[in-house]
């Protein structure tokens, strides 16, 4: 994903990086310092959009036999992303949006 990231900027591309945040999984600030730094080094990068885990995939989760959901503890996943937007609003100098 990184190299083909770096590879779209050197051909000039505009990008809306979109990442979905999952309590529990990648919501952690550690975890959103890195994204930070990742869209800090990419020029290119006009937005970032942090999409709020949604749970309308249980159902297949089950279905398929992994009943541990990735939710965590958190009852709100827009909690957890509002609170990554605030930590990578201060690393990055573009829109950090949530949802999207």
């Amino acid at each position: 994903i990184l190299e083909t990231l770096r590879r779209l900027v050197g051909e000039g591309c505009a990008l809306w990086i979109r990442v979905p945040v999952i309590p529990g999984l990648n919501d952690a600030p550690e975890d959103i310092a890195a994204l930070g730094g990742i869209v800090a080094d990419l020029d290119a990068v006009e937005v970032v959009h942090l999409l709020p885990y949604h749970p309308g995939g249980e159902a297949k989760r089950e279905r398929l036999g992994r009943t541990a959901s990735p939710r965590g503890e958190m009852a709100n996943p827009a909690d957890a992303a509002n609170r990554a937007s605030e930590i990578l609003r201060r690393i990055v100098d573009v829109p950090v949006c949530v949802g999207g």
